[in-house]
């Protein structure tokens, strides 16, 4: 499932710079001052909620920003939470994955709908995660697990500005979560 899911993210990612390279090659009739782009300077924050989490986990939480390293480009941060719980029979596991990932970000108007911002995102980082089990009747120690590793990450996106500096934001793709929803915040 993880393959799979790792190859059409790979696929939408060759698509959209594909779109990219096809609309920037066009001359669009809209007025890029009309247009959300992130520019060289800009700084975006903010919070996510992230579904279909991490290995097991339903849900997780997040938080992000995103520098505007020169227009269109931007670097970005990302810290997130998820863990879950898991009956084992006689044993009760609990896992923990905390991701610290940094991004390179490129905004283009993909879909060409004012106030939306839409961006492509590829993320490397390192998830901290543990595992631990209890035993459901008795005292009998059971060692808990330190794991993680480097992860990466490919995901689409968008923000729809409601107000020049306030959005709801969306990403598709690998990470934290299959989908992430929340607010950015922009400086």
């Amino acid at each position: 499932m993880k393959n799979i899911f790792t190859s059409l993210a790979l696929v939408l990612l060759l698509s959209l710079s594909a779109v990219a390279q096809e609309a920037s090659s066009e001359q669009s009739s809209a007025s890029s001052s009309n247009l959300v782009f992130l520019k060289s300077g800009d700084l975006v924050f903010g919070g996510r909620v992230a579904l279909g989490g991490v290995a097991g986990a339903s849900f997780g939480f997040a938080a992000n920003a995103e520098y505007g390293f020169q227009d269109n480009i931007g670097i970005g941060g990302f810290f997130g939470y998820s863990g879950y719980k898991e009956d084992l029979g006689s044993f009760e596991a609990s896992y923990t994955n905390i991701l610290i990932l940094g991004s390179v970000n490129y905004h283009q108007d993909f879909l060409k709908i004012q106030n939306l911002d839409t961006w492509a995102a590829v993320s490397l980082g390192y998830n901290v995660a543990s595992a631990e089990a209890k035993v459901k009747q008795g005292n009998s120690p059971v060692p808990s697990v330190s794991a993680g590793g480097f992860v990466w990450g490919v995901t689409a996106n968008l923000r729809y500005y409601f107000t020049p500096n306030l959005a709801v934001a969306a990403s598709a793709g690998y990470g934290l979560g299959y989908l992430q929803v929340g607010i950015d915040y922009k400086l």
